[in-house]
């Protein structure tokens, strides 16, 4: 796929992109076909859009955003980039407007937005059991049949697109919306909140429902890229520090500032345990098979196919 916002073929006198195109308009302007003033606006407009598109991310001065929950930290500690911490659904808004350019963030916002750009190779999701993303019962004796209202995270992207998906006649409610008096069957809770809330009338681990009816993995979140194209040593350093981090997850702690929940060794476990970090094919798989029931439900306007950034 093409992502340059100009071709690439060349022309009779071997110009391409906007040198061909200021070819053909320096003869229009030969032939008085087109104002000075007009040639030297759409001239600027092409060398200033195709620099912008055809240059690759890297890092320096990157402005990064991420999810602030225990599980990103083997994806960011030891990072040198300023780090902009967002729950998933605002963190997504200050991508798409630009605030920032590449983003730890829910995967669903790929299905859409048609210039979003997901990055290979690192993700956070889970085959099986999650812990951090669950729908929790708020009365007695419900069970996964009898589930009628789901109060959907007010935080969340793909756990909600999730929910939706595995309870397809429930009725769904915003959770800031809803009437203070009125309680719903269970509500679906995220991130570290989900790890230590008490389970008084028990719960339903996503994660787990997800694998048992499709046998493959569950990617919540990935680096998300605003650019087609991503700098090979800006790639390099988001994986070494995956790799790293993985190897050794109490340095890896050590290194963040942010008041995680539970003790340093069942953090471990969770990490250990529940996290996977991996975008390989099989991801990619159960990526591709999230983007189609999303189809199947309708659960969005338009569902964008996936576009992964490239590494240049």
């Amino acid at each position: 796929m093409n992502f340059y916002p100009y071709s690439h073929h060349k022309n009779k006198m071997g110009l391409k992109g906007p040198l061909c195109r200021l070819q053909r308009l320096v003869a229009l302007i030969v032939a008085n076909a087109v104002p000075n003033q007009v040639l030297i606006r759409i001239i600027i407009f092409d060398f200033q859009g195709y620099s912008r598109h055809s240059r690759p991310m890297s890092n320096e001065q990157i402005q990064l955003g991420t999810v602030p929950y225990l599980n990103a930290a083997p994806l960011l500690a030891g990072l040198s980039q300023p780090l902009r911490r967002s729950h998933p659904r605002q963190l997504a808004q200050q991508l798409i407007r630009g605030d920032i350019e590449l983003a730890l963030l829910s995967t669903s916002v790929l299905f859409e937005h048609h210039n979003l750009y997901l990055v290979p190779g690192m993700a956070i999701g889970c085959r099986g059991p999650v812990q951090s993303v669950k729908l929790f019962f708020n009365k007695d004796a419900l069970t996964i049949e009898n589930i009628n209202r789901i109060i959907l995270s007010p935080n969340s992207n793909s756990a909600n697109q999730l929910t939706r998906i595995l309870f397809p006649k429930a009725e769904f409610l915003d959770g800031q919306k809803i009437e203070k008096l009125e309680i719903p069957d269970a509500e679906v809770v995220i991130g570290d909140d989900a790890l230590v809330r008490p389970d008084a009338f028990g719960s339903i681990d996503i994660g787990q429902l997800w694998w048992e009816r499709t046998g493959l993995p569950f990617v919540f979140a990935a680096w998300i890229s605003r650019s087609p194209h991503i700098s090979r040593s800006l790639w390099e350093q988001l994986h070494h520090v995956k790799q790293s981090n993985l190897k050794n997850l109490n340095t890896c702690l050590d290194q963040m500032t942010e008041p995680y929940p539970l003790d340093r060794n069942a953090q471990i476990r969770y990490l250990q345990d529940n996290i996977h970090y991996d975008l390989g094919d099989t991801e990619m798989r159960g990526l591709a098979r999230f983007r189609e029931e999303c189809i199947t439900h309708k659960l969005m306007p338009a569902v964008q196919p996936i576009h992964l950034a490239t590494i240049i």
